[in-house]
């Protein structure tokens, strides 16, 4: 019996493991995260010693990280239970409980929000009946007859009923067909530039059957994001690089204007001197630096705020 305690007593010794901290875990006495210092450098934090006892030398307590949601709203990175505003997934290192926290986006009041970038892609996001949509599509088109095509003025019932059955914000199919410059148009029954691209010009674009088929092509596309940030986040894509000069269809430093205020400090200054170099950055090579996250960002919400926004406005009242 007692040599019997004494195997039970070494097997718990060698089954019960020392005490480490996790990786990814909490901190001791901050807020951060135990990450790897290359990994928490790559995110802008700032890493403490100390603060995650027992773990390797290359693991450290991650804090005061910065992040951005996809709509502009800037905020930090924290554990979800320490968060009391909006959580964003995949702005932060660690695992799923560690998040972007921002501000929540305020309560939209009807089909307005003070923020468009949180408006619903949905059938949902808009509060309009049928016989208010068709009404305030119908007023605008007598008075602005070449801001949305006529295939659309003259079929506004069908808009709205095919919206709802492709579960797509109507408002949205008008709003985006504006910005799109109803192009290519009546032709292939496609308003919303659908498969086109700055290099396939007009045979790149997709053909649909009639206005209904065209309706559900755009809903199926903007149908796996949830709001306008998220969609214009992908569907307005700035390019992979910053070109200098840049143009109108490739993208590069001639949104830059446009599009700084939307950016840190940090980064406008970044760009300000990729911008500024004399040595150029073109589709076929060059001096050539990549686009970030940050600065799609910050295109996207442009397009949201200052292009896609006010049509949106102009038609319906929304996030005048």
């Amino acid at each position: 019996m007692h040599s019997n305690s004494k195997l039970l007593i070494l097997t718990l010794i060698f089954i019960v493991p020392y005490a480490f901290a996790a990786l990814n875990g909490k901190c001791s006495g901050r807020n951060g995260i135990c990450v790897k210092t290359t990994t928490c450098s790559s995110y802008g934090g700032s890493s403490f010693s100390g603060k995650c006892p027992s773990d390797p030398n290359d693991v450290k307590c991650c804090d005061s990280i910065s992040c951005t949601a996809d709509d502009g709203r800037k905020g930090s990175c924290m554990f979800s239970d320490q968060c009391s505003g909006d959580q964003i997934s995949g702005k932060c290192p660690g695992g799923s409980n560690f998040k972007c926290c921002v501000k929540p986006n305020p309560t939209p009041s009807g089909s307005s929000s003070s923020n468009p970038g949180s408006i619903s892609t949905k059938f949902a996001g808009s509060k309009l009946t049928r016989t208010q949509f068709i009404s305030k599509v119908s007023t605008y088109c007598k008075a602005h007859s070449s801001q949305i095509a006529s295939e659309m003025c003259n079929n506004l019932g069908i808009v709205y009923d095919t919206s709802k059955s492709a579960n797509v914000n109507p408002e949205l199919v008008i709003a985006r067909a504006m910005a799109e410059g109803n192009s290519p148009g009546l032709s292939k029954h496609n308003y919303w530039g659908m498969g086109c691209t700055n290099t396939g010009g007009l045979a790149a674009c997709i053909t649909y059957s009639s206005l209904e088929a065209g309706i559900k092509g755009f809903g199926n596309n903007v149908s796996k994001y949830n709001n306008l940030a998220e969609m214009m986040s992908k569907y307005a894509y700035i390019g992979k690089y910053w070109y200098n000069p840049g143009s109108w269809s490739v993208g590069g430093c001639i949104y830059f204007p446009y599009i700084k205020k939307y950016m840190s400090s940090g980064r406008q200054s970044t760009v300000t001197s990729i911008c500024g170099k004399t040595s150029k950055c073109t589709t076929s090579g060059g001096d050539c630096t990549p686009t970030t996250s940050e600065d799609q960002n910050a295109y996207a919400t442009w397009q949201v705020k200052e292009k896609l926004g006010p049509y949106m406005c102009k038609v319906f009242g929304t996030v005048c």
